[in-house]
């Protein structure tokens, strides 16, 4: 890993800066179980009140777990509706909900539909410069991003092409408290409405936390590319699965190869299952990817990939966001697209 990298994320990581927290009072965040649920899912009206009981992010989220100023916090009551149809995908192209982020004809970042306007990604790829806006197309039902006229997969015949659709950004919503890998979660919302297809679905969102444990196995999906961008290579989305490590083996691995990076109890760390032979130049490194499972023949995300750090090393640990821990801050800024 380069070292230069390594010292910038930390150097970022202290931008989030205590305001009128008293710095020899602070604990962890998970020592803090009555302030979690408002960093992860701030109200709009607490958000200063948020951010001035954080002290720190190092290695983990330090806090100012001030009970009084707690209690004066407040929530916003959302309700979860799973009524539309999510989560399903036909024999021929899997993962119907994966969105590339499309720039100078390049998959930058990844991400997954939700429904007919907004799409999950990882909040660094959910930017609201405006140059960044414009040069962003967002495509679905992509599967070789080198061929724009018919997509088809590889063992498909020609005259089984699909369209895809094409959109751009109509506005970008990153988590109010995001600071390198806390809080990586965004929301983009399209510029117009998507039509559902055979190869265009929404994935299902959970109704509650999940805590995987190190050993699971899950599913992610992305397009390859080549760290030599000279070298022309057919772009096809992959699918694969994923094993889950420990936050402790995932900061170990860090500390050996360059410096410690941020975590916390908001993130979960994968490498590729050893038993699937690896792709050339291994592996996903979209930002924003999609991380799912399925339950009763229904795919759920689960995560987004928030940090790939040279990913030719199959060993190395991925970090992901558990969007689980975001679902009220998501479904309360998503707003109706009619």
């Amino acid at each position: 890993m380069n070292s230069a990298w390594v010292t910038s994320i930390l150097l970022i990581s202290k931008v989030l800066s205590n305001k009128g927290c008293d710095r020899t009072n602070c604990t962890t965040l998970s020592s803090c179980p009555d302030l979690q649920k408002y960093v992860t899912n701030p109200a709009r009206d607490n958000l200063k009140d948020v951010e001035g009981l954080i002290c720190d992010i190092g290695e983990d989220v330090q806090v100012c777990c001030d009970q009084k100023r707690i209690n004066n916090l407040t929530t916003v009551n959302v309700v979860y509706n799973n009524d539309t149809a999510c989560g399903i995908q036909n024999e021929v192209y899997q993962f119907p909900w994966m969105v590339a982020f499309m720039a100078f004809g390049w998959s930058f970042c990844s991400g997954a539909l939700l429904n007919e306007r907004y799409v999950l990604t990882s909040a660094s790829c959910a930017t609201q410069d405006d140059v960044s806006k414009e040069l962003f197309t967002l495509l679905l039902a992509d599967f070789n991003l080198k061929n724009n006229a018919c997509n088809h997969s590889i063992t498909a015949r020609v005259e089984d092409c699909w369209q895809m659709q094409s959109f751009s950004i109509e506005e970008a919503i990153p988590h109010p408290l995001y600071n390198t890998t806390l809080n990586d979660v965004g929301l983009i919302r399209l510029n117009q409405s998507v039509t559902y297809t055979e190869y265009i679905q929404p994935i299902c969102l959970p109704t509650k936390v999940s805590k995987w444990q190190p050993g699971n196995e899950l599913y992610t999906s992305g397009f390859i590319v080549h760290f030599d961008q000279t070298i022309q290579r057919e772009k096809f989305k992959r699918n694969t699965s994923i094993i889950l490590k420990s936050l402790d083996e995932c900061r170990e691995w860090y500390k050996k190869n360059g410096g410690a990076i941020p975590l916390n109890e908001f993130n979960f760390c994968s490498i590729d299952n050893p038993d699937i032979e690896a792709f050339d130049v291994n592996s996903f490194v979209d930002h924003g990817g999609p991380v799912v499972s399925m339950h009763n023949n229904q795919w759920y995300i689960e995560g987004v990939l928030s940090l790939a750090v040279d990913v030719r090393d199959d060993q190395r640990p991925i970090i992901n966001t558990n969007i689980t821990y975001y679902l009220d801050w998501i479904y309360n800024n998503m707003r109706p697209w009619d």
